[in-house]
């Protein structure tokens, strides 16, 4: 079982079977990692950094493969589709971006400005056709649906 750990100087320590593999993905002098997530299907991790960047890196080599980036804003939520090859953002500026992540591109962007006044999770939905946002995991808040290629409401 893989781990990976941030600390608190922008490091990221790999961790396999309760041991460190060596050395960090990210150097001490990168932003400070928000969120991190392992694609399931090989040795890929993406991270988003307080600056708002994403990074992808390939555990099995240590390297940076490409950073996802877009305007700067906080990533409150960072998920990853059951495809492997995208990637769900939920940013502070309100807005929904899909990522490609071979690529870099973007897929889709879409603000929720108007629709509720505050949104801090976002799932990616069995399928990957679809992704849902919400206020919080709290049964009884509000969720809203919506379709993962057009960024429309379902």
């Amino acid at each position: 079982v893989q781990v990976a750990t941030s600390m608190s100087d922008g490091s990221v320590l790999l961790w396999e079977g309760g041991r460190h593999r060596g050395r960090s993905l990210a150097n001490a002098s990168s932003p400070a990692v928000v969120d991190m997530k392992f694609i399931p299907q090989g040795d890929i991790l993406i991270a988003t950094r307080a600056d708002g960047v994403g990074v992808v890196w390939c555990t099995r080599t240590r390297r940076m493969l490409r950073e996802l980036r877009d305007e700067p804003a906080l990533v409150h939520d960072l998920q990853v589709f059951p495809d492997g090859e995208r990637v769900l953002t939920l940013r502070s500026d309100m807005r929904v971006v899909i990522w490609n992540i071979t690529t870099g591109q973007v897929l889709l962007a879409i603000s929720l400005q108007g629709v509720c006044d505050q949104h801090h999770v976002a799932r990616a939905l069995s399928g990957g056709r679809a992704f849902v946002t919400g206020v919080s995991d709290i049964d009884g808040d509000p969720v809203f649906i919506w379709n993962a290629s057009d960024g429309t409401p379902l």
